[in-house]
């Protein structure tokens, strides 16, 4: 089980392994270039940036109660799950 891994460790017990994908050569970023993985993590970011565009610091009031690596975690695994070919 990776570190990374966002399932709770006490009930992953019947879920398979984590595979690990690495971005090793030109080859796997251009793969990874053209996987549904890349269109969702580029649209997930597009979609943050299009919700900050024009508005300033001052006007980020008092946050929310969700942490960037309860988000990170869930778009981490939203990846994995979603692919099972891609890099």
């Amino acid at each position: 089980m990776s570190s990374l891994d966002p399932r709770p460790s006490a009930s992953n017990s019947h879920l398979p392994p984590i595979t690990i994908k690495r971005i090793l050569s030109p080859a796997h970023l251009a793969a990874f270039g053209r996987s549904n993985t890349h269109t969702q993590i580029i649209g997930f970011i597009s979609t943050l940036n299009e919700r900050i565009l024009g508005k300033k610091i001052s006007e980020a009031g008092e946050g929310s109660d969700v942490s960037w690596l309860k988000v990170s975690r869930q778009l981490i695994f939203a990846a994995y799950a979603g692919t099972s070919g891609d890099p």
